[in-house]
């Protein structure tokens, strides 16, 4: 939800109080599942 208000991924791990590492691999992982191929269109398609 946070990648869709345009936040970065080290901004929504600081946030969050996470790593950027673990943000990054969730991203990664809802861009597999999903299968969109970069940020922008993951973040269309949470909107």
């Amino acid at each position: 939800m946070l990648l869709a208000l345009g936040l970065s991924g080290r901004a929504v791990a600081q946030r969050l109080t996470l790593s950027l590492r673990t943000v990054e691999g969730h991203i990664h992982r809802a861009m597999r599942e999903t299968g969109v191929t970069n940020r922008d269109e993951l973040a269309a398609l949470l909107r």
